[in-house]
């Protein structure tokens, strides 16, 4: 802002005016007018000065610094052709890899199935006798409560459980499926195979006899042989005493449509006299009725059409149609 429009915009009286004017003109105002241009002479030239030597004090550096970078980056060009060169490598390295190990499994499985097309055959029988122990000894895991009383009147339950002689059956019977597996794709003789079911035969036996499973053995022509006639699941399930009701297999469904097939026929002849043997099942304690009788479940196997009756208090009986 000039003086001139200072005096136009401060709305100043005449004689206002003009003693501002003769103070702005006066020596004194104009000694102080010049040391303020002096300032501000002295900073510029030191604002010349110094932006005078900015190249002086930052070339060097940039210049430094570009060399640096330069390298860096040709280096970052070499790292990425040698990235690439490397992935390169690591591909063709995992399809070779990839085609090696095909052929070692495709090798190995040819020469296994050759082993096993020539394997004793008496192997699959005993591992099957053994698998079929195995999946009946899940269901046998029994826990019985015994409920006690002191003098006191204090309640207590005390726990059995066979679970432990279970947990060894199963982990031996593993051992010999594992074992049974092992030499069907191993060159050994007849002699040495039934020497090595032997004695499994003879460790797993009496294991098994507890359970009341069969014991796969050879007979006197080296052939497997079970060591008695097997038992039916439920009579597996009533001789260790795990059997409940709910475990009775479903009855057949009889279609009245359908013609009699020739074993019932068959059966008509004696049909009087197994009727009459046929009585209700006897009740071992409220709400649980005894498992049918041997010649009745003959009967139910044989395919005869029966029929269950269940009373009020859950007790049931079988009875031939």
């Amino acid at each position: 802002m000039t003086l001139f429009s200072f005096f136009d915009k401060a709305n100043l009286t005449k004689r206002d005016e003009r003693v501002l004017r003769d103070i702005m003109t006066s020596p004194e105002a104009e000694q102080i007018l010049a040391r303020a241009e002096r300032t501000t002479i002295e900073k510029r030239k030191e604002l010349r000065l110094r932006l005078d030597g900015v190249d002086a004090r930052h070339d060097k550096g940039i210049s430094a610094a570009g060399e640096v970078y330069w390298k860096a980056h040709l280096a970052r060009e070499a790292a990425e052709a040698k990235l690439i060169e490397a992935r390169e490598d690591e591909r063709r390295a995992s399809a070779t890899c990839y085609a090696l190990e095909s052929a070692k499994g495709q090798e190995t499985r040819d020469l296994e199935l050759q082993l096993l097309e020539t394997r004793d055959p008496r192997l699959d029988d005993f591992y099957l006798h053994l698998r079929d122990a195995k999946q009946q000894l899940r269901h046998l895991v029994r826990i019985t409560a015994f409920p006690n009383r002191t003098w006191t009147g204090e309640r207590s339950v005390t726990y059995e459980t066979n679970a432990d002689e279970v947990h060894a059956l199963s982990t031996v019977l593993k051992e010999a499926m594992v074992e049974v597996q092992r030499m069907t794709l191993l060159p050994v003789t007849r002699n040495e195979v039934s020497e090595r079911l032997t004695t499994w035969a003879h460790k797993l036996e009496p294991m098994l006899d507890a359970f009341s499973l069969s014991t796969p053995r050879l007979d006197e022509n080296g052939e497997v042989k079970l060591s008695r006639e097997p038992l039916k699941f439920v009579e597996v399930l009533q001789a260790n005493r795990v059997f409940d009701r709910e475990d009775m297999p479903a009855p057949k469904p009889v279609r009245a449509s359908s013609p009699r097939p020739p074993a019932v026929k068959r059966a008509a002849a004696i049909q009087k006299p197994i009727v009459g043997a046929l009585k209700p099942a006897t009740t071992t304690k409220k709400g649980a009725s005894a498992a049918p009788s041997n010649e009745i479940m003959r009967c139910i196997e044989a395919g005869l059409p029966y029929r269950v009756d269940v009373d009020e208090k859950g007790n049931f009986a079988y009875t031939l149609l």
